[in-house]
């Protein structure tokens, strides 16, 4: 967008130039147009003069020969100078409509860059404003995301805890319940209260070092996750 609004700025200052080419090449063809009346002069003088010299000699076989052929290279030279003269003249037309038409677009430009250079600026600063904008809106959603990403992580690991916690509940329930119905029935009757305390002791102690192996087994960050999601 900014090259643009370069090249549109760049526009009048070409168009000065090409105007100031024009005019520079018309003043040369008004310099060639004083030539070639000059050489059309000229060539209307010898003409003149070649058909006095034909009339002057002829008489004479050879010099009137000799005057013929010059009056027919002077013939043919003012045509050469004329149609010289008449590309001049096409040129001429040519450059004082291309001078006009240039003109014009010199107007046009003056009228209308300025204000669509000025407004594609205030364009492409917005844009770029509107990019940095952007970029922060990008960083805060990102953090956002990962703001989201880690309480997602630390639920599904709350879940997986959890599902771990109510397994092994179950388990020491379970295995309190073989101890109880042990106890009560006729093998544990048989045992005295040393014998009764000592295998309570031993279930007791081998449920709290599961206890201890299922928490060593809690994903390793767990605790502080959670503080810094309830912050």
């Amino acid at each position: 967008l900014r090259a643009t609004v370069e090249s549109l700025t760049a526009l009048p200052v070409t168009e000065e130039n090409r105007q100031q080419a024009l005019v520079s090449l018309a003043q040369t063809g008004r310099d060639l147009r004083k030539h070639v009346a000059d050489m059309q002069e000229t060539m209307r003088y010898l003409r003149t003069f070649a058909v006095t010299v034909k009339i002057t000699g002829a008489g004479l076989a050879e010099f009137a020969g000799f005057a013929q052929e010059i009056l027919e290279r002077i013939y043919s030279g003012t045509d050469e100078v004329n149609r010289f003269a008449a590309h001049l003249d096409s040129l001429e037309k040519e450059v004082k409509l291309a001078a006009s038409l240039g003109a014009s677009v010199s107007r046009g430009y003056a009228d209308t860059v300025p204000a669509v250079a000025a407004a594609l600026r205030n364009d492409a600063a917005k844009i770029t404003e509107h990019r940095k904008d952007l970029g922060v809106i990008a960083r805060e959603v990102g953090a956002i995301a990962r703001g989201v990403q880690s309480k997602v992580a630390s639920t599904l690991s709350a879940l997986q805890i959890g599902d771990i916690t109510r397994q092994r509940i179950e388990h020491v329930q379970a295995t309190f319940s073989l101890l109880e119905d042990f106890l009560s029935g006729e093998d544990g009757a048989r045992l005295d209260a040393s014998a009764r305390q000592r295998l309570q002791n031993i279930v007791h102690h081998l449920t709290a070092v599961a206890d201890e192996r299922d928490v060593r087994r809690f994903p390793a960050g767990f605790g502080k996750r959670r503080q810094d999601d309830r912050k």
